[in-house]
């Protein structure tokens, strides 16, 4: 059981106007991730594993956007994330420490072409160099150029079209390199970063009542994409696991998309999706990939009661899941249920500049995975405030 578990995140959010045409936009975070995990004998009366995980993140983004010229906006970004990650797997063992360092900076170029015709392109120079390895190797920085471009058309007044194309990176975390995972992970540190090529294009529609839908056509190629395997048993303890790069991947599928305002104070939306994920790995033995929901439903709610009081709903359906049991040649895949789940919240704007929100998420307790084996939170319960100035 988790005798604790606690996340808390701190951020600061800037919005300046440094002249007529430039702003900067600033975000400033910090965030804590600490909980421990006991493990107990058949009995349940002793306890035979004491971990603890005690990680948090610091960093900063801006993005300063310029718009002296007419038909163009430029932007530069910067990205700035620290990663730290200890463990303890009870005593007499040390704490392990992990550290690494994430960059990024971009440009990008939104150009209006003509009033029904724009286009956007950009890019980006990711970084990541890693610092600490609980006293051993250190593996070496990581750099990838990621391009990106897409249309934009507005067909009739109410009808828009885009199209884009991105290439994106995705480094492998502290977790997933190094992380022992109460003695079930195995540490895998030539693990390589994750490529892909995204695909997008779609259409949106404006409707009277205040309402518009969409449809949206997306895929994703993906190379050395990041997954969990199953360790055989010898030489590995049961039921052990290690993050590995499977070679190739795709992800496509369809997005429909709903939103309306037709009633008074009230703002309802709702999202389908479809997603196809494919293993396409020469040495697969099945198309299957872990973890991905193949229907995702999402339908919330929000009601202004007056200027002080709102209330949102949101219900979230997810079905279509696979694991895999065994390895090797005896792995086998399986489905995972499906499930329903309902968040609410009340929102109180006590000033313009101040937002108090108190509500329940997984509000009927449901018992639930998106991973075989790890279950999600239950009913839990929050506050939160939001000022600005």
């Amino acid at each position: 059981r988790y005798p604790t578990w606690e996340k808390h995140t701190y951020y600061f959010l800037g919005d300046s106007q440094l002249a007529e045409k430039l702003q900067l936009k600033t975000r400033i975070f910090h965030d804590e991730y600490y909980n421990v995990l006991d493990g107990y004998n058949a009995d349940f009366n002793i306890v035979n594993m004491h971990s603890i995980y005690d990680d948090h993140s610091d960093g900063a983004s801006l993005v300063l956007r310029s718009q002296h010229f007419t038909k163009n906006t430029l932007s530069a970004s910067f990205y700035y994330k620290k990663d730290i990650h200890t463990e303890k797997d009870g005593e007499p063992n040390l704490w392990e420490y992990y550290e690494a360092d994430n960059f990024s900076y971009g440009l990008e170029d939104d150009i209006k072409f003509s009033d029904v015709f724009s286009g956007v392109i950009g890019a980006s120079y990711d970084i990541q160099e890693p610092k600490y390895a609980n006293g051993n190797l250190v593996r070496g920085d990581e750099t990838y150029f990621n391009p990106q471009a897409g249309i934009n058309w507005n067909i009739k007044k109410d009808t828009r079209f885009h199209m884009g194309v991105a290439k994106k990176t995705r480094f492998p975390t502290l977790f997933e390199l190094y992380s022992g995972q109460f003695g079930r992970n195995v540490q895998n540190l030539n693990l390589a970063t994750e490529k892909a090529v995204n695909y997008e294009t779609g259409i949106e529609q404006s409707l009277p009542g205040d309402t518009l839908i969409g449809i949206n056509f997306f895929r994703s190629d993906v190379e050395d994409l990041i997954v969990r395997v199953n360790m055989p048993t010898p030489p590995h303890p049961a039921n052990s696991t290690q993050y590995q790069n499977i070679g190739e991947a795709t992800y496509q599928g369809i997005e429909f998309n709903f939103k309306t305002g037709y009633l008074k104070n009230n703002t309802f939306e709702m999202n389908y999706t479809y997603l196809d994920a494919k293993d396409e790995s020469p040495n697969r033995i099945s198309d299957h990939l872990p973890d991905c929901a193949q229907n995702k439903i999402n339908v919330t709610d929000l009601y202004k009661l007056n200027d002080t009081f709102s209330f949102f709903g949101k219900l979230q359906f997810n079905s279509g899941r696979w694991w895999l049991n065994g390895s090797g040649a005896n792995a086998k895949w399986y489905p995972l249920d499906g499930f329903w789940t309902a968040d609410t919240k009340l929102i109180v704007t006590l000033a313009p500049e101040a937002v108090l929100e108190l509500g329940v998420k997984n509000m009927f307790d449901e018992d639930y995975s998106t991973t075989y084996g790890y279950p999600q939170q239950g009913r839990t319960y929050f506050i939160g405030f939001k000022g600005s100035f």
